[in-house]
């Protein structure tokens, strides 16, 4: 399915170092000044990131980022191009290659970004043949990466020459995106915008402004500043797109967005807008590579397998920079070019972060004036790992290979084999439906039950296994009951209920061996289906005694102490006797109410005499007292026996008085 061509959007970044020309080449581009801000104007120098547009002959709108080039504002320039489409590499033929170019060069190469074109500027201020040269030097600096076989456009912003030239290649290369790309846009999907700009004008309030990587913003759409505890939401009074307003805002698009309903003081440390409520995290699995051997890690297996080796960096994640410490678990096995190391690791940051699995993301050194490496996210929530395993570096490794799809593993093993696809995309920060697009049933080590539950393969053949045993145990505990277990009882004992689609998945054993004939389901409870109650001789004789020592109790309520010492010069247990009552009680030869039993006779016997009253005179009604008088019993059994009739609606209370119900 190729991408819907009202939806293409595409973000243009610039790099390259200081006073190479990126600025006024955007100015040539677009004619729109990126160096707005009074302190760029006095010093000459882009300081914030700046913002253009071109619109593509076939009408779409390639949005364009200009970046800072000075190395004091790397970390700007690294929230510049996260999320780019493609790269102008802007490289001045009078300087060539300096130390930010090679320096921007690494960054965007980390970032993943695909698709670049190389602008050798300047190119009226030198000779042919130095133009030359400088091409040459570009080759061999891009040799390794992503722009190996990039264009090499020569432009003078100053006049004019190569500038049509680069457009047309711009043109073709957004084309040749589209035409090469399958895009699925799921609409479920959260919204999540960098945030790179919060302004506050007189007049019209906060507007947020960014680059939107995933999901479809409308209008109508509360949304939330993360990371956040408290929920709180805001209202969209408007959304901005390259100057014009619009309804929707999609992926790929830079928007402003003017919001109400949050204080000022609470956009502190938000780097996020989202639609939804999304989970924060300040524990990460990543895979990182250091550029260079005095940031690598020589060995990493300690004594006892114990996580030892740990390296302090900041970290630059879209719009945060936070410090981090991190826990060097495993060398990655793979080829790296030249000094470049890989790790599989995990970092814990000093601020909360929005992300998801293969986000990426820079390593700069604590004083944040060198880059030292970069990384990807693995699992945004992942449990400490206390201890290095071959297990651990197996699941970090299918990760690393399979992208989200390959997350489910380590979720399962997180919750102990059994999870579902709302569990997941609540941790991971997807939307349900995109769980399900990266989830595949014909897995070897988990099935999936229902369209919902995810379970491996050995966990759910165990508790299919357990589950017949312990309605089994059941009886053997209960062996006159006619009645087994309920489904959440039998949930319990086999440990089900502890996650959250516990109840679900035992359902689906359940009924499964249903299927199979090994169960079924009666009055509210499963049982074996080989189950019978099976009464000896000696059995019988032990339930008629109980029965007719209750019986002979007459008008007065057993004491369950007489009734133990009964039991024990008859030779039953107390574990048999309750059985027999709960036995006696399920064939309704008694009435259990209150912690006492009734015979039935008795309760027959009594109603007969209570519904002959009443019917002689209905609107007179009767007291406790007439009734103990009625019966010739003691005030506690009429008690008993007055609740029973009430809760069978045989009569009803009103104030001190019992009557008929209509019917009765």
């Amino acid at each position: 399915m190729k991408q819907d061509r009202s939806k293409t959007n595409f973000i243009l970044g610039t790099a390259g170092h200081i006073d190479h020309g990126k600025t006024a080449l955007i100015k040539t581009l677009t004619d729109i000044q990126c160096d707005t801000h009074k302190e760029e104007k006095k010093r000459g120098i882009t300081i914030n990131l700046g913002f253009a547009y071109l619109t593509h002959p076939n009408g779409y709108t390639i949005g364009v980022i200009d970046v800072p080039g000075h190395k004091d504002f790397i970390n700007t320039m690294v929230r510049g191009v996260s999320g780019i489409n493609l790269v102008l590499l802007v490289i001045a033929a009078d300087s060539g290659i300096m130390p930010q170019t090679r320096e921007h060069l690494k960054i965007i190469n980390a970032l993943g970004v695909k698709h670049g074109i190389i602008v050798l500027s300047k190119t009226d201020l030198v000779e042919p043949d130095l133009v030359d040269l400088a091409k040459e030097e570009i080759k061999e600096l891009v040799e390794n990466t992503f722009l190996k076989d990039a264009k090499i456009c020569e432009v003078s912003a100053k006049t004019g020459k190569g500038i049509n030239n680069l457009k047309k290649e711009i043109y073709n290369l957004t084309e040749l995106i589209i035409n090469e790309t399958t895009v699925i846009y799921s609409e479920n999907a959260p919204f999540t915008m960098n945030i790179d700009r919060i302004i506050s004008l007189k007049g019209t309030g906060t507007v947020i402004a960014g680059s939107v990587s995933t999901g479809t913003l409308n209008i109508n759409n509360s949304v939330y500043l993360l990371p956040t505890l408290n929920k709180e939401k805001a209202k969209i009074r408007s959304i901005q797109k390259y100057k014009n307003f619009a309804e929707f805002v999609y992926p790929g698009e830079r928007a402003a967005i003017n919001i109400t309903g949050i204080k000022k003081d609470d956009l502190k440390g938000k780097t996020v807008l989202s639609d939804r409520f999304l989970r924060s995290t300040s524990i990460i699995d990543a895979v990182i590579t250091f550029f260079d051997s005095e940031y690598s890690v020589s060995s990493v297996t300690k004594a006892n397998n114990k996580i030892q080796y740990v390296v302090n960096a900041a970290l630059l994640l879209g719009s945060l920079n936070t410090h981090v410490k991190i826990h060097v678990l495993f060398e990655k096995k793979c080829d790296m070019y030249n000094n470049d190391r890989s790790y599989y690791v995990q970092i814990f940051l000093e601020k909360k972060c929005i992300t998801r699995c293969e986000n990426r993301f820079i390593l700069r050194n604590t004083s944040e004036s060198k880059t030292i490496g970069f990384g990807k996210i693995l699992d945004p929530a992942p449990l400490k790992h206390r201890k290095k395993t071959l297990k651990l570096y197996n699941l970090f490794s299918e990760i690393d290979k399979k992208g989200f799809s390959g997350i489910i593993t380590t979720e399962l093993e997180k919750k102990q084999g059994v999870t579902d696809y709302k569990t997941i995309a609540e941790i991971q920060n997807f939307s349900p439906s995109e769980t399900k697009k990266y989830i595949h049933a014909d897995s070897q080590k988990f099935t999936i039950i229902n369209r919902n539950i995810i379970v491996y393969r050995n966990v759910l053949r165990q508790k299919y296994k357990s589950i017949p045993n312990i309605i089994k145990k059941h009886h053997i505990k209960l062996p006159l009951s006619e009645k087994g277990l309920t489904t959440k009882a039998i949930a319990r004992e086999a440990e089900l209920l502890k996650f959250k689609c516990g109840l679900q998945l035992a359902e689906y054993i359940l009924n499964k061996l249903k299927t199979e004939g090994k169960v079924s389901y009666s009055e509210g409870t499963w049982i074996l289906s080989t189950h019978k109650i099976d009464i000896s001789p000696q059995l019988r004789g032990q339930i008629e005694a109980i029965e007719k020592y209750i019986l002979n109790c007459d008008m007065s309520v057993p004491i369950l102490n007489n009734l133990k010492a009964y039991c024990r010069e008859a030779d039953i247990s107390e574990t048999q006797m309750q059985q027999i009552l709960k036995h006696l009680a399920g064939q309704k030869r008694l009435y259990f109410i209150d912690d006492s039993y009734i015979h039935s006779k008795i309760v027959d016997y009594c109603r007969n005499l209570l519904i002959e009253f009443l019917r002689k005179d209905p609107g007179k009604g009767i007291t406790v007292s007439e009734f103990r008088d009625l019966v010739k019993g003691n005030r506690k059994i009429c008690l008993l026996l007055l609740n029973i009739y009430d809760k069978e609606k045989t009569t009803f209370r009103k104030n001190d008085m019992r009557f008929l119900y209509a019917e009765a």
